[in-house]
């Protein structure tokens, strides 16, 4: 997802719903020390751009279900494959990837 295809999304939708806390743009790639103490400790999704930047925490993936579940997979990864493949229908010339850091240490990279 490119900085304006963020913004946008965080200001229009997810914010306006409480579905986000919108935050002043932080950069992830930053030495670990200077970021914020707490922030990935927030439950919820990260929504950043491909320069490591923030733009909001605490975010609730959710949204018309458009791609089937899969049982054996938590709600994380559900819920972000979901939202990418709903993204990139609505928003093809963007790109959009979602990083899942599940409890039991599985990591997975979804895009579509």
């Amino acid at each position: 997802m490119d900085h304006q295809g963020i913004i946008e999304e965080v200001d229009k939708r997810l914010s306006k719903y409480k579905r986000a806390f919108k935050v002043e743009k932080i950069s992830l790639a930053r030495k670990v020390d200077d970021i914020p103490k707490g922030i990935i400790t927030i439950d919820g999704a990260l929504f950043s751009d491909f320069d490591g930047n923030c733009y909001a925490v605490g975010v609730i993936v959710d949204g018309k279900i458009i791609v089937k579940g899969d049982s054996g997979r938590g709600a994380r990864y559900n819920s972000l494959k979901n939202y990418v493949t709903l993204y990139k229908n609505n928003h093809p010339e963007d790109m959009c990837i979602a990083v899942i850091l599940s409890e039991d240490g599985m990591i997975n990279v979804i895009w579509d």
